[in-house]
């Protein structure tokens, strides 16, 4: 039988601690299996997309925590066998992993904006560019055209 991530975390936590989870709001309240300690230090709660998002107020990365339950960040993440999937799943799972470039994309074109007003209100105020200034707007030019290339939604 598959278990979620979250089952499988809980039920790794309680084998090698020996305490069971505690049920907060929506999701867990765990002991730390690296401090070794019955202080319930750790929140753990299940995600919209079925990854384990984790937390340990003691200070230990969820890294040494999964170490010390003999598990691996992999282990966050539900497997998903591609096969399986809807063609509207498979295209949503690929738009997903495209947010971060998008994000990143749009905050360069945010950055790269912000020097074009800075440059063009100095040039409407008759200020001759020097060449460094000439340079950076080039820079910046090219900035603009990679993100919209990152940004570029292809269907097929």
């Amino acid at each position: 039988m598959n278990s979620s991530p979250l089952e499988r975390i809980l039920a790794a936590h309680e084998h090698v601690t020996g305490y069971r989870e505690r049920r907060t709001g929506r999701g867990y309240r765990i002991t730390c299996a690296v401090c070794a300690t019955a202080s319930y230090k750790g929140a753990v709660t299940e995600a919209e997309n079925g990854s384990v998002l984790m937390h340990f107020f003691c200070g230990h990365s969820s890294a040494e925590v999964l170490d010390a339950l003999g598990l691996s960040l992999a282990d966050l993440f539900p497997t998903r066998d591609l096969r399986t999937l809807t063609p509207q799943q498979r295209r949503e799972l690929r738009e997903s992993a495209l947010l971060p470039k998008w994000r990143a994309a749009l905050e360069v074109l945010t950055h790269e904006a912000n020097v074009l007003l800075i440059v063009a209100s100095k040039m409407g105020d008759g200020f001759v560019l020097d060449d460094n200034e000439l340079t950076r707007m080039r820079i910046g030019a090219l900035k603009i055209f990679d993100a919209q290339q990152v940004l570029a939604v292809r269907h097929g």
